[in-house]
């Protein structure tokens, strides 16, 4: 079944806005023009309804500040950045997307990022949530739980976390940590990912016990 999504574009090119708005409508999601970024500052953004799904297509540094300034004021939201520079993407700039669009643009795998929430190189998800022991993974609506509690996370964080869980009987090097969370052509170092596995630890940590062990020359365990 279709997951419909309610998109908001935010654009300076109206021709591109007016082809966007025509593959996401014809792929079935409700589509609108998002003329400014006005309705994320701190005294709008808690009266405004809520948007599954931002689109912005931009240079890269007003990318970047856009797609900021929307993850401060709302987490929750999925930010798509469309870059319209060939300007390149450090691997700490590029993990505030949940999805980044690559050139030459394929609209096939933004539908695809749209209908399952991952990059289209990764297998499509068939469950709903994913368990690592009392850890509770939603792929459908992207949020984590353990017992009760909402665990906060970054799009980053959720998808290293999701990878580990779907991949516990094995271990996982940190090399295909970076080829599968982050976006392709990313420059991340190896100590950079153990840095975000530290901070999902620390937030998951604070209410149970460790579910992400690290093996020793060889990446990380995730423990169901």
């Amino acid at each position: 079944m279709l997951l419909r999504h309610s998109i908001l574009i935010h654009t300076t090119d109206p021709e591109l806005y007016l082809i966007l708005r025509y593959i996401l409508e014809q792929a079935g999601h409700d589509v609108d023009l998002l003329p400014s970024l006005d309705m994320f500052l701190p005294d709008e953004a808690n009266s405004q309804p809520h948007r599954r799904t931002v689109l912005i297509c931009l240079a890269m540094d007003d990318l970047l500040r856009s797609a900021v300034l929307i993850k401060k004021e709302q987490p929750d939201i999925r930010v798509v950045g469309f870059p319209l520079d060939n300007k390149k993407m450090g691997g700490v700039q590029s993990s505030v997307f949940d999805y980044l669009v690559r050139r030459p643009f394929d609209p096939g795998n933004l539908l695809e990022f749209l209908k399952f929430g991952l990059r289209c190189n990764t297998t499509a998800p068939t469950d709903v949530s994913v368990f690592l022991d009392d850890v509770e993974i939603n792929v459908a609506s992207v949020r984590v739980r353990r017992g009760e509690t909402h665990i906060s996370l970054s799009p980053l964080h959720f998808r290293i976390l999701l990878y580990l869980a779907r991949n516990t009987d094995r271990v996982v090097s940190r090399d295909e940590l970076i080829r599968n969370c982050w976006p392709e052509d990313a420059d991340v170092e190896p100590r950079t990912v153990d840095i975000h596995i530290g901070k999902i630890r620390r937030s998951l940590n604070r209410h149970g016990h460790n579910v992400i062990r690290t093996v020793r020359s060889a990446g990380y365990s995730a423990t169901k």
